[in-house]
């Protein structure tokens, strides 16, 4: 017989992250200057974490910390454009070993070999569901790769 907490619905989770995005620059955090819909619903219905601190402000080292849980002392992830080695449990690791399904939606921006090269699946720390570019800051017009496509799509609601 499972136990309780084996019976359970697990929640689902979804983390948003930005590039030199402030909470105070959202609607739900009090800026009467934008309008953030969607992010304001999220947080309505969500855990806000609204005291967080990076460990290191550059794209790459805080992505890489996010999901190694270490460092940049210890992933060596200082710069833009370095790979996050695949040597230890990632936190998409941890997750597919805890039974969810991973996913990875966006700009990825650890893997290092080339802004517009797809990712092959052994340097996606462990997330099956891709769509998914290096990195981009074209983002009127931003491309992705769809598992293991080699040919980028744009995303719906862009013009080529």
């Amino acid at each position: 017989m499972a136990s309780g907490a084996e019976s359970r619905p697990r929640p689902n989770l979804v983390f948003v992250f930005a590039d030199q995005m402030r909470a105070q620059a959202t609607g739900y955090a009090g800026d009467p200057n934008v309008q953030t819909p969607f992010l304001d619903r999220l947080a309505g219905e969500s855990l806000n974490l609204s005291n967080a601190v990076a460990s290191c402000p550059v794209c790459p080292p805080y992505r890489a910390f996010l999901l190694s849980g270490q460092y940049p002392l210890t992933h060596d992830l200082f710069l833009n454009d370095l790979c996050l080695p695949d040597n230890g449990h990632s936190f998409g690791q941890e997750l597919r070993s805890a039974g969810y399904a991973t996913a990875w939606v966006g700009k990825w921006h650890i893997d290092g070999h080339g802004r517009t090269a797809p990712i092959p699946p052994g340097r996606r720390q462990s997330f099956d569901f891709w769509r998914v570019l290096e990195c981009s800051h074209d983002y009127n017009q931003s491309r992705y790769y769809a598992g293991e496509e080699v040919e980028p799509r744009l995303w719906d609601g862009y013009d080529a």
